[in-house]
């Protein structure tokens, strides 16, 4: 018998949404859909790839709504993995003042492609280590980029108490074509 376990994680379609493919999702059918099916799973976002700061606030304030209603509406033991988005450390900030919330346990972090690899690291360490209470979890989204990895791996392989760092992109079927596919094996498998 394996004696690992193994947990469930959904995205939850906003990248999809906001590059305009499907129809409109609602907090309540995605927690729904979570509960049936899931252990874990992503908040509703919108993405955003433009520096416009009452547009980040914008879509900080509707995702925190997105949470609430995913928040009220979760069976015990479900998850959520909340998401903190921007293309700067300073908007990252700003959007995460307006979204975090304790009892979600788990966080993504969005626009990291968007900065180079030491300024991406530097956000994740933000992320893990910037706050007021501890993630059990920190995902980098649409990371799987070999320059990145590498500097992603480390951070979880080293010091006393060290972040539980996962990172996902459709892009690690061209990565592992190209031999360059990296996996971290944390204590529980992980499957996206």
């Amino acid at each position: 018998e394996d004696d690992k376990k193994v947990q469930i994680l959904s995205d939850s379609g906003g990248l999809q949404l906001a590059r305009g493919v499907g129809g409109l999702i609602h907090p309540y059918d995605l927690v729904t859909f979570y509960n049936n099916n899931c252990d874990a799973g992503m908040v509703l976002d919108f993405p955003l790839w433009v520096r416009d700061d009452k547009l980040l606030k914008r879509a900080a304030k509707l995702q925190r709504a997105n949470n609430e209603v995913m928040l009220r509406n979760s069976r015990p033991g479900l998850e959520l993995i909340n998401i903190f988005h921007g293309r700067s450390l300073e908007d990252r900030k700003k959007y995460r003042d307006i979204v975090e919330d304790e009892r979600i346990p788990r966080v993504a972090v969005g626009g990291l492609l968007a900065q180079k690899p030491l300024t991406a690291i530097n956000s994740m360490y933000e992320v893990a280590f910037g706050g007021s209470f501890r993630y059990k979890q920190h995902h980098a989204l649409g990371v799987f980029n070999m320059s990145y990895l590498a500097l992603l791996i480390k951070m979880p392989n080293s010091g006393d108490n060290p972040p539980h760092i996962t990172s996902d992109s459709t892009s690690h079927i061209q990565s592992s074509l190209s031999v360059g596919y990296s996996l971290q094996p944390p204590d529980e498998q992980h499957i996206m």
